[in-house]
């Protein structure tokens, strides 16, 4: 049974009916907006159109704007990868994100560290996803953050496991290699397991909130860390992306994953410094909201996704997340649901249905 957390309340987040739509036309047209900030290189043109359809073969990486967090979906044909959930306050946002992308069930679900704003929506997305395989990083918390994690994990009838430096998985045909860390470390940012995404040619390098001294060991492992697209460590902190890091990987595009004018004020100026004078094109989720990446092996071609809040739309069932119960949007029992329990969508009933949620006895949806 998932515990009651305090936090910041959500709000009542609508999930978009349309927004499967709107994904789809956004696939089809150049919706990126480029803002260049100091430090970081202008942009010569805006995001290239993605032309992505179910017959092409492009894999699609979405980096999801989900605050001062971490959240990353990629898919590959039919095989689905996310990489970190975000915070507590933006369990609901997730499931919307993965809701309105279609997805249906995980391949692999990576938790690269066990801070929560990386973990904190995972027990949502396990609890409504199917999920084959789920990896964390080695940094056991104490905290009902973590421990809401496992008993959704348990509750899959799965199990979890923090592989090794070397271990190389598929995902379609493409593969992802854990490449760190590859020493022992007393802090959860360092213990961060580093991805590196291969699809032909094309590289993505994950870095979770690995720091300097997992860095440099990184480097010095010898390992090939050459990487088109860099997730820049750690949000943008001064206490990541070291010239020896940046130098090695020598990425031509980073994004950067922060919340708009966040309380640590990431990115930090020396690291947008430091990605401008190597002429990395940079992109940002607090500036551009969502933003993917789609490639076919060659080729890599950028745009952003609108947010969610640019949409709006009737609200058909409230859903309590904790109760996975459903509830017409009058009904009495819904005053009862906490805030950060509240899921309201505009969504089919048998949508609503196949998400795993049984109908209230008293309203009867």
């Amino acid at each position: 049974m998932k515990r009651t957390r305090k936090r910041e309340a959500t709000g009542s987040v609508y999930f978009r009916a349309a927004f499967g739509m709107i994904v789809a036309l956004f696939l089809l047209s150049a919706c990126g907006k480029t803002i260049p900030d100091k430090g970081q290189k202008a942009l010569s043109a805006a995001p290239e159109t993605v032309t992505d359809s179910p017959e092409d073969n492009s894999m699609r990486v979405y980096f999801l704007d989900v605050g001062q967090g971490d959240c990353t979906l990629i898919f590959n044909g039919e095989h689905t990868m996310l990489i970190d959930a975000g915070d507590n306050a933006q369990e609901v946002l997730v499931l919307e994100y993965l809701i309105g992308l279609d997805v249906e069930r995980l391949d692999y679900l990576v938790l690269t560290h066990t801070d929560a704003d990386h973990i904190g929506g995972a027990d949502v997305v396990l609890t409504h996803f199917p999920v084959e395989n789920v990896f964390i990083g080695d940094y056991p918390r104490d905290n009902n953050t973590y421990r809401d994690v496992l008993e959704a994990i348990e509750g899959q009838g799965i199990s979890f496991s923090t592989p090794p430096a070397g271990s190389t998985y598929p995902l379609g045909d493409a593969e992802f290699t854990i490449v760190g860390p590859n020493s022992r470390y007393d802090t959860s940012n360092n213990t961060s397991l580093v991805l590196l995404l291969e699809k032909g040619d094309n590289t993505f390098l994950f870095t979770g909130d690995a720091e300097r001294e997992a860095e440099w060991d990184l480097v010095d492992s010898g390992v090939s860390l050459s990487a088109d697209v860099y997730q820049v460590g750690h949000h943008g902190s001064v206490t990541s992306s070291t010239e020896e890091l940046l130098d090695t990987v020598k990425p031509r595009y980073a994004v950067v994953s922060c919340g708009m004018d966040n309380d640590y004020g990431y990115p930090h100026e020396e690291t947008l410094e430091k990605l401008a004078e190597r002429d990395i094109t940079v992109y940002r989720t607090d500036e551009q909201s969502s933003i993917l990446a789609a490639c076919d092996g060659k080729e890599i071609r950028f745009s952003s996704l609108p947010g969610l809040e640019q949409f709006s739309s009737d609200v058909t069932y409230v859903c309590n997340i904790r109760s996975m119960k459903f509830h017409l949007p009058d009904c009495e029992n819904v005053g009862q649901i906490y805030e950060h329990n509240r899921l309201d969508v505009c969504l089919t009933r048998e949508a609503v249905v196949a998400m795993g949620y049984e109908p209230c006895g008293g309203c009867r949806p």
